[in-house]
C-alpha cells in the first residue's frame, strides 16, 4: 500500500535515511531535526505543494519518496520534483520501490504537473538507476557536481 505521510509520521523516515546515507557514504551526517525542520515547513506551507509517500508491506514501513511541484527556474512550467526515495534494501527489488515513482507520476499529474523529474546518485547507482529510469520513459538533462568547501572538510 502507497499512501501520504502525515507529519507525525516523519520520524519514521530517519531509520530509511541514517541506512540510506551511511550506504551511499554522503558527505555529512542525517539530520533528524533538519529533515523534520524541511519537511514540516513543504507540508504544512500553503504556498508549496509537497507530498512523502510512504510505502507499506504487511503494515510495515518499508520506504518513502518526498516530492514537491515548483515552477521550473527558465521556463515556469509545473514540475513535480523527486527530493529523496529511501527504500529498505529488502524491498528495492521487483515493483515495489518503482511503485513508488508511478504514484509519485500520479500525485504530480494530479497537481497539473507538466514533468516529472527524477534523481539518483552517480558513484553507488552507477549504470542501474540510468537504465530503469530509461525504461520509465526519462532521459537525463543535467548533472550536479559537488565540492567540499576545504574549510568545512573536518566537519564531514
Amino acid at each position: 500500500m502507497i499512501r501520504p505521510l502525515v507529519l507525525e509520521e516523519l520520524d519514521d523516515c530517519e531509520p530509511l535515511a541514517k541506512a540510506f546515507y551511511e550506504e551511499l557514504q554522503l558527505p555529512g551526517v542525517f539530520s533528524m531535526p533538519a529533515f523534520r525542520k524541511t519537511w514540516t515547513f513543504l507540508l504544512t506551507s500553503p504556498a508549496v505543494t509537497s507530498v512523502i509517500l510512504g510505502l507499506f508491506t504487511d503494515g510495515a514501513f518499508v520506504g518513502a519518496l518526498g516530492a514537491t511541484i515548483a515552477e521550473d527556474l527558465n521556463t515556469g512550467a509545473r514540475t513535480a520534483n523527486e527530493l529523496f526515495w529511501f527504500v529498505t534494501k529488502e524491498h528495492r527489488q521487483g515493483s515495489s520501490a518503482l511503485r513508488l515513482v508511478h504514484e509519485f507520476e500520479r500525485w504530480g499529474d494530479q497537481h497539473d504537473a507538466t514533468d516529472f523529474r527524477l534523481v539518483h546518485m552517480l558513484e553507488t547507482h552507477g549504470e542501474r538507476f540510468p537504465k530503469i529510469y530509461a525504461r520509465l520513459g526519462y532521459h537525463p538533462i543535467e548533472v550536479s557536481n559537488l565540492k567540499i568547501n576545504p574549510r568545512f572538510l573536518k566537519e564531514i
